[in-house]
């Protein structure tokens, strides 16, 4: 069974093999292989030292597809280390009689946690991620003499744990602690795909680039969105100073659907909300949040978000209302539309393409917000929207639903504002309550909707 196995580490990263350390800590930015670079000489000491344990911790893990594992799996599959490990259903075994164990910190107590006494190495993935009250409990069940505690990491803000613990409060003393940080231009494994997404982004955002891609730490006074660009406001800032009335105002609903299933044991983050906002444009043009619905509960149902759309729609009486083409769109389409039927609501439905990625998706609302134009109130989901806005990076496993309803306001009135939109608009009449009228119509709909009505083939 002994053999050669070429698994190539960068040579930032050779101190993980070479040295003792009781802590090791390694961050980055996006494409350093960082993850990928822990797995490989993880399997390194497995294939080689009898016995060697490994506990892959994340704060969240609800089911087994959802750790590191599939990863291990994959590398020795690629590297056809088949003699040296067995891959079980929730573990990894080696030859050498070791294994290598997922959990997930925040499900475990100090007694639950005791399995992991043995391990030589607790490999805490996302690291940023993980709580303080997380660190307290698994930094004096990994008492092996030699034990260590790797932790990989995307730099995020000062007060998290893994920073606070690395930099401002040090939890061990520096002869046992190891601090890499490595970034793409380290990694020998980068390509030329990570380098076009790099460039694009540092064209577009050099802060959040600074972020995402050489490994910064995020700021509460934001990245893409900044916090002095929204206006806050309190109810009497809605009285026109002109009138002494309430301000003139067009109204809007911008939805968020979630995707993600309320009880999905294959998601390791928090399940999608779906947020609705009701946004309205006065005379001026100014953008006012004017109210929010936030929920994790299916569409249907008295507490369901499709009555919750009809009442928001009603309420406000929303002109249109913009919605991101998919799934969930076309599931719940018909209900939506007798629903808000049911209330009398005239609101032109407009579904909007799902283009690009998130970042390039919130630019729309990056400018209008960068103009001062955007008031969200103060108060409870005000704050929400305006801190989850500030937090956005575009990254996976965020909680930015309210972000995304920002996002697909902004493409809907870009659509509207367009010429051609326009031009579209004046030469088709739709009655209320039609389904053209209810369930809006997209590009290709309303062709096939003008083809019909003159007869053409």
């Amino acid at each position: 069974m002994s053999r050669v196995i070429d698994l190539e580490i960068p040579e930032k990263l050779l101190p993980l093999l070479t040295e003792q350390r009781r802590y090791k800590s390694i961050r980055g930015g996006r494409g350093s292989g960082k993850s990928h670079t822990v797995a490989r000489a993880l399997l390194a000491k497995g294939a080689s030292i009898p016995g060697f344990r490994v506990a892959c911790c994340r704060e969240v893990q609800k089911s087994i597809e959802g750790s590191v594992k599939r990863l291990l799996d994959d590398l020795i599959a690629e590297y056809e280390l088949h003699d040296y490990f067995e891959s079980q259903r929730t573990k990894i075994i080696t030859a050498l009689g070791g294994e290598f164990t997922f959990h997930g910190l925040r499900e475990h107590n100090s007694d639950a946690i005791k399995s992991l006494e043995g391990c030589h190495v607790a490999w805490l993935e996302e690291a940023q991620r993980i709580s303080e009250r997380s660190w307290q409990i698994l930094t004096p069940t990994m008492r092996m003499d030699d034990s260590e505690i790797w932790a990989t990491w995307n730099p995020e803000l000062e007060s998290d744990a893994v920073y606070q613990r690395t930099f401002v409060n040090p939890w061990v003393p520096p002869e046992k602690m190891l601090d890499i940080e490595i970034n793409w231009r380290d990694n020998p494994f980068y390509n030329d795909v990570l380098e076009d997404e790099r460039q694009q982004l540092k064209r577009m955002n050099e802060d959040l680039y600074q972020h995402i891609w050489e490994g910064k730490l995020r700021t509460m006074a934001g990245l893409l969105f900044k916090r002095v660009w929204f206006q806050r406001y309190k109810p009497a800032d809605l009285i026109d100073p002109d009138t002494g009335k309430e301000r003139e105002m067009t109204h809007f609903l911008s939805t968020d659907y979630a995707t993600t299933a309320i009880e999905d044991p294959d998601v390791n983050h928090e399940p999608d909300w779906t947020e609705l906002g009701v946004w309205g444009q006065d005379r001026a043009g100014h953008l006012w949040a004017r109210d929010w619905w936030s929920g994790q509960v299916e569409p249907d149902g008295e507490k369901g978000w499709i009555k919750a759309m009809a009442q928001l729609c009603e309420k406000w009486s929303v002109e249109r209302i913009f919605e991101e083409k998919g799934p969930i769109y076309r599931a719940t389409r018909q209900a939506v539309s007798r629903s808000l039927r049911a209330r009398g609501c005239m609101a032109v439905r407009t579904p909007i393409a799902s283009v690009n990625s998130k970042v390039e998706r919130a630019m729309g609302f990056v400018a209008l917000a960068s103009d001062l134009i955007v008031h969200i109130p103060e108060g409870e989901w005000g704050d929400r929207l305006v801190n989850q806005l500030c937090a956005f990076t575009g990254e996976p496993g965020k909680v930015d639903d309210m972000v995304d309803v920002c996002s697909v306001l902004a493409r809907g009135l870009e659509m509207m504002g367009r010429p051609e939109e326009t031009a579209r608009a004046k030469r088709r009449i739709v009655r209320p309550f039609t389904e053209a009228h209810t369930f809006g119509l997209d590009l290709e709909d309303e062709l096939a909707h003008e083809r019909g009505r003159y007869g053409e083939a």
